[in-house]
């Protein structure tokens, strides 16, 4: 067994398997919290575009009394 700790032989598998998989997890999270940002932002947009037209278009009825 300690030889086999002491070769390099392999090692990059190793390593490989620990850490291409923490990159890829990390990479798709960072995607999908750009993609939720995107998705708030865009749902703000449209609700102040929407109620700045309703202040617009709105026609209260006891403005004349």
């Amino acid at each position: 067994m300690k030889s086999f700790m002491k070769e390099e032989r392999g090692s990059f598998t190793i390593e490989a398997t620990l850490v291409f998989p923490a990159l890829l997890l990390f990479t798709l999270v960072c995607v999908f919290f750009c993609i939720i940002i995107f998705q708030l932002g865009t749902a703000n947009y449209i609700a102040q575009k929407a109620a700045a037209q309703t202040a617009f278009t709105w026609n209260n009825s006891q403005k004349d009394q």
